[in-house]
């Protein structure tokens, strides 16, 4: 499983406060493109969500399908 399968279902935004500096956008988005990584919507501000997924949320440790039943699980 990967992000895309997960915008199928959900609405994925980056968010980070690089975001508030032209620059900074500028380096979030190459880096994006860099690794083909396609979201929804930037932010500079954390948005209203149902969940984040972040280090002090759902984690995200390198594996994609385990955050996916992660969030799964959450949501029953």
């Amino acid at each position: 499983m990967n992000l895309q399968r997960m915008r199928q279902e959900n609405r994925v935004v980056t968010h980070s406060t690089r975001y508030s500096m032209p620059e900074g956008r500028v380096a979030m988005k190459k880096w994006l493109a860099k690794h083909n990584i396609e979201v929804d919507e930037f932010a500079e501000h954390k948005p209203p969500a149902m969940v984040y997924i972040h280090d002090r949320a759902i984690r995200f440790q390198g594996n994609w399908a385990d955050t996916l039943i992660a969030l799964s699980e959450f949501r029953r």
